[in-house]
């Protein structure tokens, strides 16, 4: 678990920035994402739009594997900085690391 901040609120950036520069490595699918939180698919839908930490991409639910150990961990001021478009501050960045994707930083 990263280190908490505030917890989950529901103000959210007016531009919410998830899975913005898009990255196949940080998507997740619904059922990925409901295996991985142990809930079902249809609660990551509802944390998608509640939370949002994924979008519609063709249609189809895409998560953000970061975005979700945000809400898991609920750290709501990491989860604030990632949707405000922060990718490599302190609050964010460690959720990067920790899922293997510091390449993806370095082209954002």
């Amino acid at each position: 678990m990263i280190t908490q901040g505030q917890p989950f609120s529901s103000t959210v950036p007016a531009r919410r920035r998830v899975l913005i520069p898009f990255d196949a490595r940080e998507a997740l699918t619904l059922q990925e994402a409901a295996k991985i939180a142990t809930v079902s698919g249809t609660t990551i839908a509802r944390w998608c739009n509640e939370f949002h930490i994924g979008r519609k991409i063709g249609g189809a639910w895409r998560v953000s594997r970061v975005a979700l150990q945000m809400k898991l961990d609920d750290n709501g001021a990491a989860l604030m900085a990632y949707l405000d478009g922060d990718r490599t501050g302190p609050r964010v960045r460690p959720y990067f690391i920790a899922h293997g994707l510091e390449d993806i930083l370095r082209h954002s």
